[in-house]
């Protein structure tokens, strides 16, 4: 089991812990760096993480601010490079555990992409691999 560095109980029971590494949800444990985003609704008292799988949203009471403030720090912990581009962004994170390569995420502003978005994308893409020499 990993060691946590901060911890929280889900309203649902579930145990969500950070780890130098990862953010452990019940048995799943996700990489820092394959968290596309993660937002804290303080009227829901929610947070919802985004993955390139899915969305996991999690209700908690009170005591979970040091695993809020862990998992804000780790997220952007985890970017190595953020390039704009007109309609999204292009961005590379690398595990904090140093094993890992960098995995390149591609976000779109809204929407389904046009053509022109897209190939603006492929672009930014690779200038950024450019950018870090791949």
């Amino acid at each position: 089991m990993a060691r946590f560095l901060a911890a929280a109980t889900a309203s649902d029971g579930t145990v969500v812990g950070g780890a130098r590494g990862t953010l452990h949800v019940g048995e799943r444990a996700l990489p820092w760096e394959q968290i596309r985003s993660a937002t804290w609704d303080a009227d829901t008292a929610a947070l919802t993480v985004v993955t390139d799988e899915d969305a996991i949203v999690l209700s908690f009471g009170d005591g979970a601010d040091r695993l809020l403030a862990l998992v804000r720090e780790r997220i952007t912990a985890s970017v190595v490079l953020q390039r704009s581009f007109p309609g999204g962004r292009v961005v590379a994170r690398r595990g904090l555990t140093g094993e890992r390569a960098l995995v390149w995420q591609v976000e779109y502003d809204a929407g389904v992409p046009s053509p022109q978005t897209e190939a603006a994308a492929t672009s930014a893409l690779a200038r950024a691999r450019a950018d870090v020499g791949l």
